[in-house]
């Protein structure tokens, strides 16, 4: 099942395509006039229901296609979609706060997910792997209490300040922004996060025995957040993220926690924060030692 069918949903579908006989396909927008720039769309499908296009692009695979929103106010019909779609693994790439309930909701009913998020004009992105039959962090143990070095500073350029400038409430801004946080990017931006977000499910999908040595590293040491960079920022002398190359990625997890103190709001889990202190004290020499780490790099075809 993917929730979320634009550059990184739909590009999802366009790895698999072929792989996998059976979709799921939840989105309520159509296909706009900037969307084949960098969505897997052709001009002559613009107004068309994107869930309705793709089901027609994976032909003849088996396409459940759910034209309408699966958000924090719909958590009711969110679960009435799984328990009809029965999906072996959910993935999550509207790249909005909604996915945050969305997640909370795949937790407790045992569905394995890949979350996707790119950070402002996808710049730097984010794939959190949970799977709860392995016992894995879920999305709110790690999400925003990780020591990650230094955030990078928000790009404004004329596209983005058009939109940031109208006029809404400080409210009604923040949220805008929060969901619109990834535009505008390139191609080649958000093409990075949907392969990285692929190679997860690839390796989720596949039966134990047969996945990959990172992947296996990735759910024996609960470092299931990856975080990458399209490119490199300095902050102060240090690199943004802990990103020190374009193209790396790094993995993250529970002994990298510089915040959150007693049970995950999530999963209930026991949240260790004492590492996090020494993280964030030594956050380099901690990360560039894991980025180091065999596939982490994760090429495009692995």
């Amino acid at each position: 099942m993917v929730v979320g069918c634009g550059s990184v949903g739909s590009e999802v579908v366009r790895l698999l395509a072929g792989r996998i006989s059976h979709w799921t396909l939840v989105d309520n927008g159509c296909v706009s006039v900037f969307n084949p720039h960098r969505q897997w769309f052709g001009t002559a499908e613009i107004g068309t229901r994107k869930v309705l296009a793709l089901r027609r692009r994976l032909a003849p695979a088996e396409v459940l296609a759910i034209d309408r929103a699966c958000d924090a106010e719909r958590l009711d019909d969110f679960r009435s979609v799984l328990r009809r779609a029965r999906p072996h693994l959910v993935v999550l790439s509207a790249g909005t706060s909604e996915q945050g309930p969305l997640a909370r909701v795949l937790w407790r009913m045992g569905v394995p997910h890949v979350v996707a998020w790119a950070y402002p004009q996808a710049r730097y992105f984010e794939v959190n792997v949970v799977l709860p039959q392995h016992g894995t962090p879920c999305l709110h143990c790690l999400r925003s209490h990780l020591a990650a070095g230094p955030a990078a500073p928000p790009p404004v350029r004329d596209e983005l300040a058009s939109f940031l400038y109208q006029e809404l409430s400080g409210a009604d801004r923040e949220q805008a922004y929060r969901d619109l946080v990834a535009e505008p990017a390139t191609p080649v931006d958000t093409a990075r996060l949907a392969a990285v977000t692929t190679a997860c499910v690839v390796e989720a999908l596949r039966p134990p025995l047969d996945r990959a040595p990172w992947f296996r590293r990735l759910l024996r040491e609960k470092t299931t957040c990856l975080l990458g960079g399209n490119q490199v920022t300095e902050i102060g002398g240090r690199p943004a993220y802990g990103i020190q190359r374009p193209g790396q990625v790094i993995r993250l997890g529970l002994e990298d926690l510089v915040r959150g103190t007693g049970a995950c709001p999530g999963c209930g889990r026991c949240l260790p924060v004492a590492a996090g202190e020494r993280a964030a004290e030594a956050n380099e020499p901690n990360l560039s030692s894991r980025a180091a780490d065999e596939g982490l790099l994760l090429a495009s075809g692995a």
